[in-house]
């Protein structure tokens, strides 16, 4: 992450609100009512800032909304986050050991209590109690308290695949190197850190409270695990409208939650007969689903505190763009990037296809197993057969996600399938590096081997056909041309927003013209790229192509705005 100067800090601060105050709870501790309202100015014609929106608990939904709750228990939003217990536990805490580098952890019970002995912050080994468990399937993590309000996350984790598979064992997340006290990777330093670094996304309103005078967290919940409210927003107001209402009492505020979703239907999408692919049968106006997932489904920066369900994803966090190290040149995923970036670059977003046409938002179960979910959309006796894969039928060469979601392996044992649905593309891996699915699976042949099957069965196909890849991939190396490769891909509106934005955030030499253009975008990922661009622009280009961007209407440009103009 970019460090700010003093300025850049200061002009943050003035152009971009921080989130509302709010008292700190204990640390730790889960919030039951709402915050009271702030005090009145002494200037009686100042407005009293509102009351919070407060809370209402998963257990007060299910009272009407008893088959949404059912679907939710169990799924892994209900189980992101417990109380340690038997229900929760995973883990062999049996008087159990792991030993890696010279450090042995044990994993035992004492007063009903689930407890590990390991290498502490001294280096001395030391008890502690687990508090919480951390996430269910294929691995647990293990939650302890530190002094200072912070909660620690366990680098020795629970592997929760069957033991056909491999699991149920312990496994160290670094297993090839030995992290020493100290370290900022080591289990008791800032990465392994909950508060700052995972909390957000595995419970519902989480205040991280730091206080940077004491260096201490308290840390503070409405619920335990991502509930109800975590997507829907506070629904205290809509509770009180609906018991309300079922004593015949007039309507009032609350009768909607803070974020609403537009009903996901099967007759959403039309299959015309003889059509290869479904059509949507309306456009989809909104992006509301899809900006209250991003924040958790994201490879982001949070800009703020206190931002709620349904809100513009950019005015709360700032995504990262196609960026090295996280995503190879022609946008596949490389380190976890949790989906939202990868997602953005594919032709089923552009068709407007939404995260709950695949999965129920509720059990998070996708809507069908196989190759039946695809087919929902892309007829079976077009796609499904050997004639479009060219492996045997039933194969795991025929699965859809075998070519166009390809899986990478993050902490060991989590396999995740990236989101872009691209089309195979070994000659780009000849061309500039980047892997495929291909040679994934068939790992012993070269890119161009792959690159001439494909050829061979799709003469018509893409091979050729340029790719943003190769311009980012020209930026990324600084090649001669680079520039006008990037520039040209900035302006081309058929490529997806995200990859225009990144070829801005490469330009070397960003041209005054395309500056302008790309800042008065319509869409503001390409805006925020523009920003990035725009600091290695002369100061009279930079001024009056961003000045009008300290009014943007989103906080993430408004802020970069204001970092990129501080000198």
């Amino acid at each position: 992450m970019k460090r700010l100067a003093l300025g850049a800090l200061l002009a943050f601060a003035l152009l971009a609100s921080c989130g509302e105050e709010r008292s700190p709870g204990a640390a730790g501790a889960p919030r039951s009512a709402p915050v009271p309202a702030l005090a009145a100015p002494a200037d009686p014609s100042r407005a009293v800032p509102p009351p919070e929106p407060a809370y209402a608990g998963a257990a007060r939904c299910a009272g009407c909304h008893a088959a949404e709750a059912a679907a939710w228990r169990g799924s892994h939003h209900d189980r992101a986050m417990e109380e340690a217990s038997e229900a929760s536990v995973e883990g062999d805490f049996d008087d159990a050991t792991f030993a890696r580098a010279g450090v042995v952890s044990r994993f035992f019970r004492r007063d009903g209590r689930y407890r590990v002995e390991t290498e502490g912050a001294g280096g001395e080994p030391a008890t502690f109690e687990v508090a919480w468990t951390f996430g269910v399937d294929p691995l647990q993590q293990y939650l302890v308290r530190v002094p200072g309000g912070g909660v620690q996350a366990l680098d020795v984790a629970w592997d929760a695949r069957p033991r056909e598979a491999g699991g149920q064992r312990w496994f160290a997340l670094h297993p090839d190197e030995h992290i020493p006290p100290g370290d900022v990777l080591h289990w008791t330093g800032p990465a392994l850190r909950w508060n700052r670094q995972c909390a957000d996304c595995h419970s519902t309103d989480l205040r991280r409270g730091y206080d940077l005078a004491r260096d201490r967290y308290d840390t503070t919940w409405a619920e335990l695990d991502v509930a109800c409210e975590a997507c829907h927003g506070p629904g205290a107001a809509h509770v009180a409208w609906a018991e309300a209402a079922g004593r015949g009492e007039p309507g009032g505020a609350g009768r909607s939650l803070p974020a609403r979703f537009p009903p996901v239907r099967p007759g959403d999408w039309v299959l015309d007969p003889g059509a290869p692919i479904a059509r949507l049968r309306a456009p989809r106006g909104e992006r509301t689903e899809l900006e209250t997932c991003a924040p958790c489904h994201a490879r982001r920066t949070r800009l703020r505190e206190g931002s709620r369900p349904g809100e513009p994803f950019l005015d709360a966090f700032r995504p990262a763009l196609l960026e090295e190290g996280l995503y190879e040149a022609d946008g596949q995923m490389r380190d976890e990037v949790y989906v939202y970036g990868s997602f953005l670059q594919s032709r089923m977003h552009a068709a407007g296809v939404t995260c709950s046409d695949c999965h129920d938002p509720h059990s998070l179960r996708r809507r069908a197993e196989g190759n039946a979910l695809c087919g929902g959309c892309h007829r079976a006796e077009v796609f499904d057969v050997p004639a479009h894969h060219h492996h045997a039928a039933g194969s795991p060469g025929a699965r859809c996600v075998a070519c166009h979601m390809p899986a990478r392996t993050y902490m060991v044992v989590d396999v995740r399938h990236d989101h872009s649905f691209r089309v195979p593309r070994p000659d780009l891996s000849a061309a500039i590096g980047t892997p495929n699915t291909c040679n994934d699976c068939h790992a012993e042949r070269s890119p161009a081997w792959a690159a001439e099957a494909v050829a061979r069965w799709f003469p018509a196909g893409r091979r050729g056909t340029p790719h943003y890849g190769e311009a980012l991939a020209a930026g990324r190396a600084g090649l001669p041309g680079a520039d006008a490769r990037l520039t040209a891909l900035a302006g081309d509106p058929s490529v997806p927003a995200i990859a225009r934005a990144t070829a801005l955030s490469l330009l070397e030499r960003p041209g005054a013209a395309a500056l302008r253009r790309a800042a008065a975008d319509p869409d503001p990922l390409v805006r925020l790229g523009a920003l990035e661009a725009a600091a290695r622009a002369a100061p009279a280009e930079r001024l009056g192509a961003l000045q009008p961007r300290l009014r943007d209407p989103r906080l993430a440009v408004r802020s970069e705005a204001g970092r990129a103009l501080a000198d």
